[in-house]
């Protein structure tokens, strides 16, 4: 009967805390719910962190302990005196600017961090950093999929990028950027667009689109670039100081190289021009390449798939115009007539006259194999003045007609060039 009674007993204890913590404030139902906060109420919150709510405050945002959470999103209060917080559809507004779909939002040192936002629109007044977002606007400026995107100073960085979007400039899979005042910086991209210029497998350069186009690229880079007279190039850097400069002209592009390798391709025939100092280059969508203005040492290049008619001519001491006529139709510019550190090849009539200092090169061939270019005929005085004359296929050189006595003139005679070298003194030859 003890036993029993104290069973009894036992089960009345049992039962009386049950019972009591079904009704013990913060269990049971309603305890599981948080208690919502009025609009009123989130304000109130905000101001103790010196955080302005203006306008409506939409259902379940709430501020505790200094972070307010809205919609999965939470925003540390904590260095944000000063700042207001507005509301719109599913989007934060944090001082203007629009974040959409972040995790976290914070603010330090004045610059407004966030992560994992859907889309961020900046207003280009305030400094922002996301550490990855779908979509960063910033003023003109769009970029898509970015991780730790920074807007500081009105500069934009990131350490990648699917895609920059801005009024002048597109660029695809961005590897390490920054663009600032209408110039973007890559270790590596696809492609980019500056302007009407194209540029493919671009790295480790610098391009500005603004009334020209310019290139800056580290020694060695190396990529393809497509100008806005759909010329094609293939440009390499040669030091750490280079650049190329590309006009926008839909006819006639002028490029203008600083330590700059380019090439071309056009109508069969493979020209290159290689800066070691600089050059301004005119390139026609017809014919390629028509002038070059070259300082010492700058090589250009004719590779028409031929040794016989592959030719190079290269500025040694003086600065030197390298004028190229490739069609019976082409003017020549009126300057040719008096300048006197130049040399215009005529193709169509097969003849290059020289004025002034210049190596030409034409290619050695040695048992039916050719042994590279090397110079076939070089002036080292001002006031060299000669003419070349050429068989039919502009391969064989017939002729040398000295028109001035300047020397020295020197003729490197191959085992397949035959050569006629005279002296024109007034009317006379000799």
């Amino acid at each position: 009967m003890k036993e029993r009674c104290m069973l009894f007993f036992l089960l009345f204890i049992l039962l009386s805390q049950l019972s009591y913590a079904d009704h013990e404030p913060g269990h049971g139902s309603e305890g599981d719910e948080e208690r919502e906060q009025s609009p009123e109420e989130v304000k109130s919150e905000a101001e103790k962190s010196g955080v302005s709510v203006q306008g409506d405050v939409p259902e379940g945002t709430t501020v505790q302990d200094g972070k307010l959470v809205y919609q999965g999103t939470t925003v540390d209060l904590s260095g944000m005196s000063g700042s207001t917080i507005q509301f719109s559809g599913s989007d934060i507004i944090v001082d203007n600017q629009k974040i959409s779909g972040a995790t976290t939002i914070s603010k330090e040192g004045g610059t407004i961090i966030t992560d994992g936002a859907v889309t961020v629109i900046a207003d280009g007044k305030q400094d922002i950093i996301a550490s990855n977002v779908g979509t960063f606007q910033a003023g003109p400026v769009v970029i898509t999929n970015g991780v730790n995107v920074k807007y500081i100073n009105g500069c934009l960085t990131a350490d990648s990028a699917d895609s920059l979007v801005e009024s002048d400039t597109i660029a695809t899979k961005l590897d390490s950027m920054n663009y600032c005042d209408k110039t973007i910086e890559v270790k590596k991209a696809d492609s980019v667009w500056a302007s009407c210029v194209y540029m493919e497998d671009v790295e480790n350069a610098k391009i500005t689109a603004k009334t020209d186009v310019t290139i800056e690229a580290d020694k060695g880079s190396e990529f393809k670039i497509k100008d806005c007279s759909t010329n094609n190039y293939d440009f390499k850097s040669l030091s750490d100081d280079s650049s190329l400069v590309v006009s926008k002209s839909t006819t006639t592009t002028v490029l203008d190289l600083k330590d700059v390798q380019i090439e071309l391709v056009k109508n069969g025939v493979t020209e290159t021009v290689e800066s070691n100092s600089s050059a301004t280059v005119e390139v026609s969508r017809i014919d390629g390449v028509q002038k070059v203005h070259m300082t010492p040492v700058t090589i250009y290049t004719y590779d028409a798939g031929n040794p016989e008619k592959d030719f190079s001519v290269r500025a040694w001491q003086d600065e030197h115009d390298l004028y190229l006529k490739k069609d019976m139709t082409d003017q020549l510019p009126s300057e040719v007539k008096t300048c006197k550190a130049c040399s215009i090849f005529d193709l169509p009539n097969h003849a290059l006259e020289i004025r002034g200092i210049i190596d030409l090169n034409k290619h050695q061939v040695n048992k039916g194999k050719s042994e590279g270019l090397t110079a076939f005929f070089t002036t080292a005085n001002a006031n060299a003045k000669a003419i070349l004359t050429f068989d039919d296929d502009n391969a064989f050189i017939n002729d040398v007609l000295i028109l001035n006595d300047a020397p020295p003139y020197k003729t490197v005679i191959s085992n397949y060039l035959t050569v006629d070298e005279a002296l024109q003194i007034g009317n006379a030859t000799h």
